[in-house]
């Protein structure tokens, strides 16, 4: 029989165990949480008395919410990344440092980075495209996952329209010059569509996270004004506050993108008028 302190009813749970059994496991206790146990004996002629109360504390538990990522950026050769942390709830153990899973696109192994600090630059993987987890690290164990894709072929490609740029006046005269920028022109303009699409659909998916978080601030309320405490409430309107912080974040990069790729067709489309 086992209990957790402070539970409203006070009753104790009972696990049955075969009489030649001397142990068992006892699974679903909440983290952070001081539980009171006994064992006692029973039979057709009823129950023998129990032994001595033994008390427990169990450990807590890894942070239940990923971090955010706040900023992804391509510089040269490498991948910058940085994230906030949502502050861990009270029965959640304290962040030690960060885990980031880097691996290509469709492998399941990578390699893998820690580090105590928000922020990471990472080597970019080729002309491929690539995954980066991060997870916060904690001695109970790894929160669940925020995941990044993006591509080196972008990159590369910027990298190339960045050079072109900056010698355009100078490589004017080549005949092979406006083939390779009418080529170029072609990829920016795809991924200024892409882009678009995307900024799109976030919109969509923002509003339907905040009618979502609208609904649940109103549920908490209604619950509180019973003194009940909406614990499984609070924790999905974090995660809601988290999604649409991470929507808004989505979107500014994407923005940022755009008027990136805006910039670089600029003096391409010039070029061609």
């Amino acid at each position: 029989m086992y209990r957790r302190d402070n539970d409203r009813d006070g009753l104790f749970q009972v696990i049955e165990v075969g009489g030649m059994q001397n142990q068992t496991r006892l699974d679903g206790l909440k983290a952070d949480s001081r539980y009171f146990i006994e064992v006692q004996g029973f039979s057709s002629a009823g129950y023998g008395p129990p032994s001595e109360r033994l008390q427990i504390h169990t450990k807590k538990a890894p942070p239940s919410q990923p971090p955010v990522i706040t900023h992804h950026e391509l510089k040269g050769k490498s991948v910058y990344i940085a994230w906030e942390i949502v502050e861990p709830l009270a029965d959640e153990a304290e962040i030690n440092g960060f885990k980031a899973l880097y691996r290509q696109q469709g492998h399941s192994s990578g390699t893998l980075y820690t580090t105590s600090k928000r922020y990471i630059e990472l080597p970019l993987i080729g002309n491929g495209s690539y995954v980066v987890e991060i997870s916060a690290h904690t001695d109970e164990g790894d929160g669940p996952k925020a995941q990044i894709q993006s591509t080196g072929e972008k990159a590369e490609l910027v990298k190339k329209i960045i050079q072109l740029k900056e010698s355009l006046d100078k490589q004017k005269d080549r005949e092979d010059f406006v083939p390779i920028l009418n080529e170029v022109k072609t990829k920016l303009e795809n991924m200024r569509h892409h882009l678009i699409l995307h900024l799109e659909e976030g919109e969509r998916k923002r509003e339907v996270n905040k009618l979502k978080l609208q609904a649940v601030e109103k549920e908490i309320t209604e619950k509180e004004r019973t003194s009940d405490k909406p614990e499984e409430l609070l924790r999905e309107r974090e995660r809601l506050l988290r999604e649409q912080w991470k929507l808004d974040e989505t979107k500014n990069n994407n923005q940022g993108q755009l008027l990136n790729i805006e910039r670089l067709l600029e003096p391409i489309e010039i070029k061609f008028t």
